[in-house]
């Protein structure tokens, strides 16, 4: 992701992954990309979307192309509305 020119940030954290979430959102992600033992062992991870919680398994070695696309989709799309408190 990072050789694509994405911006890629790596929790070291042991924090619940709902709480590693949140602060991806509120820092302003929009996609998670989770890999737990399970994912790993069947070659994929689990792409989340943080504006709406929808998630999708995406094979490991496809994922790089899949990111790409949705920024490019989002990009096109224009600029998100801004997030309201």
């Amino acid at each position: 992701l990072r050789e694509r020119g994405i911006r890629v940030e790596y929790s070291f954290r042991a924090a619940a992954l709902g709480k590693q979430l949140r602060v991806a959102d509120s820092r302003g992600a929009r996609y998670a990309v989770v890999m737990g033992p399970d994912e790993r062992e069947r070659g994929e991870v689990v792409l989340k979307t943080l504006s709406d919680g929808s998630q999708r398994a995406v094979a490991r070695d496809a994922i790089v192309e899949d990111i790409s696309r949705l920024l490019t989709e989002s990009s096109a799309a224009g600029p998100s509305p801004a997030p309201t408190s």
